[in-house]
């Protein structure tokens, strides 16, 4: 039985001090962090607070019955006892981290789209650090230079594919446009001779 609810709490779950946590009508479903599985009454954080245990960062996402979104929450909650050691109920701590769960998803989608793109891009796509170590290398990079990306990354680029002779020209190059991408800058465009992994030259 509930006896203590505070106002975020009853926004959330639409629960009021004397609703019984194991047998009320609920206007609401519990899921596992996965979204899909639906979680039992038994193992919800305050049930198993109830059985005495204590519950640290358990996820889980509550789906209203009525048309509304629905909320992340990072739980944690502990069993009340007395000062004979008796259980007495339990206390919970919903921590509603909806945003943060929503901005990662989103991530998530524009890096997968990205990656897309590059394998799909009829373009070479090479990414690198700072220092020029190779990161990243799509298949039309790998058409292009002969290079596998199994051989490419964490390879240096200046050394894989220029010839040594514009090797220095390149390095310069890349720290003007780190100065200018510091400062605000777009971006460059040159063009260049490169090196196939057979020895014969193409410009890029």
């Amino acid at each position: 039985m509930i006896v203590i609810v505070n106002a975020a709490a009853r926004r959330l779950y639409g629960v009021e001090p004397g609703f019984d946590t194991l047998t009320g009508v609920r206007n609401f479903q519990n899921y596992y962090a996965d979204g899909t599985t639906e979680m039992p009454i038994a193992d919800t954080p305050m049930a198993r607070a109830l059985r005495g245990e204590d519950i640290d960062d358990c996820e889980l996402i509550v789906k209203p019955l009525r048309p509304e979104p629905a909320v992340y929450l990072v739980v944690n909650a502990r069993p009340l006892r007395d000062d004979g050691g008796n259980l007495r109920g339990a206390v919970i701590v919903l921590h509603d981290v909806t945003a943060q769960r929503q901005a990662h998803q989103a991530l998530v989608e524009s890096e997968q789209m990205a990656q897309a793109i590059v394998r799909t891009a009829l373009d070479a796509f090479v990414q690198t650090d700072q220092d020029g170590i190779i990161l990243d290398w799509s298949p039309q990079a790998e058409a292009l230079t002969g290079w596998t990306r199994s051989e490419a990354v964490g390879c240096r680029v200046v050394e894989l594919v220029f010839p040594e002779e514009l090797r220095v020209a390149h390095r310069q190059r890349i720290t003007r446009f780190l100065q200018e991408a510091a400062g605000g800058g777009m971006g460059m465009r040159y063009e260049t001779a490169s090196v196939h992994r057979d020895g014969h030259r193409f410009h890029v």
